[in-house]
């Protein structure tokens, strides 16, 4: 519940007040697979499948030949990489949307969005669903049984870029990228090949080093402002590195009220540059959140006894 608070005042910027649910109201009955309900003179039947979550059902009315996808169709890239929520179940989810397409219906109920009306309408939008989540895991896996870091793998994972572009499939929420992380934490362990990450030193400490090499952490982030002006997507990646390590070195170096929020204000201009950079809500979000406690974090000049 705590973490729940957390990630959710931070993803939208809610405030300090709100607190995650404590009370819910649990189902009177449950099923495993499959269950079918008459209601008047309506057949509803409730498929389970894994996907957003271990849970999920799909409600199919043979009847009518209306499906209810919930969250395997949200008018978005398939959330099934959301780096801040349990396991999700991007293979699975592929086997979901394959076997709704199967029941050719008339018209889908996402979970978000309007509905999609067509049964030709509705084939393509599952089918791409289908293909894009099928090149993801598999270029993933294959980067995987190769031996790959999950570092390289986020970087280089291929799928065709004009699945992307579709209305329904814009990465405006998920990211194909975060796909290729959320199967790396399931088939591959939370070991990501990058021998600094098995047992990670504390950043002040490297970012300590590192000013002490260069003199000062403001070095570091003066360097950062400059790649991060060159608007190349490389560069700014490294530019957030690099202030990143100058915002943690600033316990381990004397410097004044003027330094520090130099440092702060940098860090914040880069993560703000890097969140415009994004489509997707989720990385959009976590830099602005960290972008905030940056801004946040300067001080003025006279008030040294807050540093």
């Amino acid at each position: 519940r705590g973490y729940n608070t957390v990630i959710n005042q931070r993803q939208f910027q809610l405030p300090s007040s709100f607190e995650w649910e404590k009370d819910y109201r649990y189902p009177d009955e449950d099923y495993s697979t499959f269950r079918r309900l008459e209601i008047g003179s309506k057949v509803f039947e409730l498929h389970h499948c894994k996907g957003e979550t271990d849970d999920a059902t799909i409600v199919w009315m043979p009847d009518e030949r209306y499906v209810f996808t919930g969250d395997f169709f949200i008018w978005n890239t398939p959330n099934c990489g959301n780096p801040q929520k349990v396991q999700r179940y991007p293979m699975e989810w592929i086997q979901a949307v394959r076997k709704v397409a199967e029941w050719r219906p008339k018209i889908l109920f996402p979970g978000h969005g309007p509905p999609v009306i067509g049964e030709e309408r509705v084939q393509q939008a599952l089918e791409d669903t289908a293909n894009l989540l099928d090149q993801v895991c598999s270029s993933t896996l294959t980067y995987i049984n190769e031996g790959k870091d999950l570092t390289f793998i986020m970087n280089n994972v291929k799928f065709d870029k004009a699945l992307i572009e579709r209305p329904y499939l814009l990465p405006k929420y998920d990211d194909p990228r975060f796909i290729s992380a959320t199967l790396w934490r399931r088939y591959a362990g939370w070991y990501t090949f990058e021998v600094t990450r098995l047992l990670p030193v504390e950043k002040k400490f490297v970012g300590g080093e590192l000013a002490k090499l260069l003199g000062s952490p403001l070095v570091l982030s003066k360097r950062a402002l400059e790649l991060c002006q060159t608007n190349e997507p490389s560069s700014l990646a490294v530019a957030l590195e690099l202030a990143e390590y100058s915002m943690a070195a600033i316990g381990q170096c004397q410097l004044t009220t003027v330094e520090k929020n130099e440092i702060h204000r940098i860090r914040a201009t880069v993560l703000r540059k890097k969140q415009m950079s994004e489509t997707c809500l989720m990385a959009r979000s976590i830099y602005k959140a960290s972008a905030i406690d940056s801004e946040k974090a300067i001080k003025q000049p006279h008030d040294e006894s807050k540093i």
